[in-house]
């Protein structure tokens, strides 16, 4: 027969081992919580990039200029920095040439692309198309730091477009800041800052955007 030390002590037995369970069952779930909001960030992570490279795509569009003069046709890229139709490129891309044409989503042509502004030094144009709804990459608010990871957004060169039987469509190549570094302004030779870029570019990426992956923004080399 059980004395009452002994069933005080199986008593007590049993309340510490109901509150162990409870422990292991509560450190359980901590765990797990903390195993979903680790995972959470890499889940998101992965579809955020996902969505800059379709927006960086969307918003990229192909220049194609002649010059009736010579009868030549070059080809170049750009990107829209406001949805109403202004876009950026390279001053390269648009200059002697009598005619642009704008290609928009991979479908959509607009002839007679205006030239709004140009600085031949700096090597920077801004083209205009008629008023209507595109997808819009805004410059980033800050400069662009050494290490940041970024994707160029262009066009493939003319032959590698006609290998692929005349179907437009964007690139993207990765790449990684590597520095800000001063180079030389194309018409006066005077130091302007560069950002310097690892990656396997082509001549496509010409006037295309260098889009910075975690915030899904234009890279500059300045404030804007």
């Amino acid at each position: 027969m059980p004395t009452p030390c002994t069933i005080e002590r199986e008593h007590a037995q049993r309340t510490e081992g109901f509150l162990l369970a409870r422990q292991v069952h509560s450190l359980t779930r901590v765990l797990l919580a903390l195993l979903l909001l680790a995972l959470l960030p890499m889940v998101a992570t992965a579809q955020d990039r996902g969505d800059v490279y379709r927006q960086a795509k969307a918003a990229t569009a192909l220049i194609l200029g002649v010059d009736e003069e010579t009868n030549s046709l070059t080809l170049g890229s750009g990107f829209f920095v406001r949805t109403d139709g202004l876009l950026l490129t390279n001053a390269h891309v648009v200059e002697g040439h009598s005619q642009l044409t704008v290609y928009v989503d991979n479908q959509d042509i607009y002839p007679n692309a205006e030239v709004v502004a140009i600085d031949r030094n700096l090597d920077l144009a801004a083209v205009r198309i008629p008023p209507t709804r595109v997808a819009a990459l805004p410059l980033a608010p800050t400069p662009t730091e050494d290490g940041t990871d970024v994707i160029a957004v262009g066009y493939p060169r003319l032959p590698d477009i006609l290998q692929m039987g005349l179907t437009l469509h964007t690139t993207v190549v990765s790449g990684t800041i590597s520095n800000r570094v001063m180079g030389r302004a194309r018409v006066t030779g005077e130091h302007v800052p560069y950002l310097q870029t690892t990656g396997v570019f082509h001549a496509g990426n010409s006037g295309g955007p260098l889009v910075r992956i975690e915030i899904g923004r234009a890279s500059c080399r300045e404030r804007v």
